[in-house]
């Protein structure tokens, strides 16, 4: 990793993350919060064979086996979507849309409000942001625990109960998180 001259940190970073690719999955105690948020996962639109997810989706779409999550039906009462980062818009779009038709939907993504996207998907329609203190340390491909994220992320839930329950559920497993409730 190189810097700046005069911007090179005074020790090594002890969370580094290669800032590279969407292969990062969520871990186990998120998921596990996430699944009695809602009483279970019925999809994972966004599956990936080495995701800790499918030990908790009952179905789950495969990118990687060129599966497209967002041309899929989403015909599923409970959804899990950790999108790739590199275009969240489109899946926002596609939580917003499955909400709407009453589904329980939960989406872990960058906490980037400046953006579009959080415009139209999340402050326009009065989403609800359950946002936990530190950063989450995702799972790598390798299954191992990697260094955080660059970036802050945070859950999107469009049901009330379900933000309330996740942020319980999230307790449960030693994360503090809040509520916080968009008025649109």
């Amino acid at each position: 990793m190189s810097f700046l001259p005069g911007f090179a940190p005074a020790q090594t970073l002890a969370d580094e993350h290669d800032g590279e690719g969407d292969s990062w999955f969520t871990p186990r105690r998120i998921l596990l919060a996430a699944y009695r948020a809602m009483g279970g996962i019925d999809l994972d639109p966004c599956g990936h064979p080495d995701s800790p997810a499918w030990l908790y989706a009952r179905r789950s779409y495969c990118l990687q086996d060129g599966q497209d999550g967002l041309e899929l039906p989403w015909d599923a009462q409970s959804i899990w979507v950790n999108c790739p980062y590199s275009d969240v818009a489109p899946w926002l779009n596609r939580c917003r849309i499955s909400a709407s038709e009453g589904k329980g939907v939960i989406a872990v993504i960058p906490t980037r409000p400046e953006t579009r996207a959080w415009r139209k998907h999340i402050f326009d329609d009065g989403a609800y942001i359950i946002q936990q203190t530190g950063r989450i340390k995702f799972v790598g491909a390798d299954g191992q625990t990697h260094g955080n994220g660059m970036i802050t992320t945070c859950f999107v839930a469009w049901h009330e109960q379900i933000a309330l329950n996740l942020r319980e559920e999230l307790a449960a497993e030693g994360i503090v998180s809040a509520v916080l409730k968009v008025m649109a």
